[in-house]
């Protein structure tokens, strides 16, 4: 009888939680915020890299910021052919902002043929990111 009541227990506890809407926990992960990962999202789109490369190279760089501004290195490889490398390097420019400059290519071409990201990421809360204006063009000479 009492394996009885601690299932019924536990059924009205999981009821209780959901009818009063508590929120699921998640792991803290660095992401960026909403505005930031769209200006990066459009600039990579307006680069060469193919549509499936984009969301490789935001992985990159908000696994590079991490939780605080530090120098950190960038190196990102799937081993998959339709994905891109990543390389670059995170340098922390202050308490709370980090400079990243990241160069991402397909496998099947060269570094030469790079994509470059260029901007300064400040944090805004627990591990979330924010930029301004990020530069996603060609590689500099």
């Amino acid at each position: 009888m009492s394996l009885m009541v601690t299932k019924r227990q536990v059924l009205a506890t999981m009821l209780i939680t959901f009818t009063m809407g508590t929120q699921a926990l998640s792991p803290l992960t660095p992401r960026l915020d909403q505005a930031t990962l769209t200006a990066l999202q459009v600039g990579l789109s307006r680069s060469k890299l193919p549509e499936v490369a984009h969301h490789s190279v935001v992985l990159a760089i908000t696994g590079a910021l991490g939780f605080d501004a530090a120098n950190r290195p960038i190196a990102y490889d799937s081993g998959y052919p339709h994905l891109p490398l990543v390389k670059g390097h995170v340098v922390r420019v202050s308490e709370q902002c980090a400079r990243v400059v990241a160069q991402a290519w397909m496998p099947h071409e060269t570094a030469a043929s790079a994509v470059l990201v260029d901007d300064t990421f400040c944090l805004i809360g627990p591990a979330e990111w924010s930029s301004t204006k990020p530069w996603i063009g060609p590689v500099k000479p």
